[in-house]
């Protein structure tokens, strides 16, 4: 069961003709509950390898509950943006700064109950520089972008590893250290009939 609750805010300031300002800010509350019964039919077996068999006529039976969570978590956060944009002409230059985030949650690939956890937010600093541009009478458009992302407790899936079994690896959900993206991207578009577009 997941709630999730927000409020925000958005303003905009004319900064003379062909400049504009804007600053956001959003609240947002999320919850989460979380019934998880796990039941994994093969943990019953002996999968290791010096004993890899099923004894048909007396198999054993299967554990009930594996990995089990009964419980509910909640996350507020605030997150904002910031913008600042100057035209002129057919060209339009900007500056942008925001944060984000991911709610947090739970990791249902579980089938033990030590791979049970609950998982933090995920969140990210952005900060972006560009220009857009627009060349014979539109004909030709261009978009320039240099970016840079600091992401936190990133949310990322993992194997756990078989120690002395065989069979596939459970898959788990947990936050990783963060990482950083940098990087330039342009875009050009030029319209060679009516019909025609040629981009990059």
């Amino acid at each position: 069961e997941n709630t999730n609750l927000s409020l925000f805010a958005n303003v905009q300031w004319r900064l003379g003709k062909s400049t504009t300002a804007s600053l956001g800010v959003r609240g947002i509350y999320d919850r989460k509950t979380m019934d998880f019964v796990a039941r994994n039919f093969f943990s019953a077996y002996d999968w290791t390898w010096n004993n890899i068999y099923i004894d048909v006529a007396n198999p054993p039976v299967p554990s009930d509950r594996d990995a089990t969570q009964d419980t509910s978590k909640s996350w507020s956060n605030v997150i904002w943006s910031a913008s600042l944009q100057h035209e002129f002409d057919d060209h339009m230059v900007y500056l942008s700064a925001s944060s984000g985030v991911r709610a947090g949650t739970f990791n249902t690939g579980a089938l033990r109950q030590t791979q049970v956890a609950t998982v933090d937010p995920e969140r990210i600093l952005a900060f972006e520089a560009g220009a857009k541009s627009s060349w014979a009478g539109g004909r030709l458009r261009s978009n320039l972008a240099i970016y840079w992302y600091d992401l936190k407790g990133l949310q990322v899936f993992s194997f756990l590893p078989l120690t002395g079994q065989i069979g596939v690896p459970p898959q788990v959900l947990s936050n990783a250290a963060g990482s950083r993206n940098r990087g330039v991207e342009l875009e050009i578009a030029a319209l060679l009939t009516d019909r025609v577009t040629l981009s990059a």
